[in-house]
Parts: C-alpha cells; sequence; structure tokens
C-alpha cells in the first residue's frame, strides 16, 4: 500500500493519457527505450495509463498497464505491470 498505492495516484489525479504503444512493444516520443506487454499476459487486453515527465526531468515519467479477461461479459483486472525509468 505505502508504495504502490502512491504511484497509482500519481497516473490518476495528475495529466495522464492513455496509450497503446505496448501492442507494438515501441515506446512513444515521450519514452526513451523498448516498452513491452509481458507475452505472458498476450491474451489478455490491457489499457495503459502514461504520466509524462515534468519539464526539465526528462526522466521522470511512470506508466501503468492493466490487464483485463472478459469472463461472462464481466471486465475482471487480471495484472497490473509498472513501467517507469530505471537507471
Amino acid at each position: 500500500m505505502e508504495i504502490v498505492y502512491p504511484s497509482l495516484l500519481d497516473i490518476s489525479e495528475g495529466a495522464s493519457e492513455t496509450c497503446n504503444t505496448l501492442a507494438q512493444g515501441l515506446a512513444a516520443d515521450w519514452v526513451s527505450g523498448y516498452i513491452q506487454w509481458p507475452f505472458e499476459y498476450a491474451n489478455l487486453n490491457y489499457l495503459a495509463l502514461f504520466r509524462p515527465a515534468p519539464a526539465g526531468d526528462e526522466l521522470n515519467w511512470r506508466m501503468w498497464a492493466f490487464g483485463i479477461e472478459m469472463l461472462n461479459e464481466h471486465p475482471f483486472l487480471t495484472v497490473m505491470v509498472h513501467y517507469q525509468w530505471d537507471f
């Protein structure tokens, strides 16, 4: 709770945007690097929320991807994957 919840709030309360570049395994213009949805979850749909880096701190971006499985026409959150700059 003390570690994960603040980073989830960071993308939900701030200026975040949805992205779909994980399907291609490519990072968008705002991220340096290679970001890929894990192959273990390839059969799941996902939603990715991205918080761009603030001006002057270009590497301080964050992204969460949420794996969603449909069961009996109801969505279920099955996995959450966190991406951030790691140096």
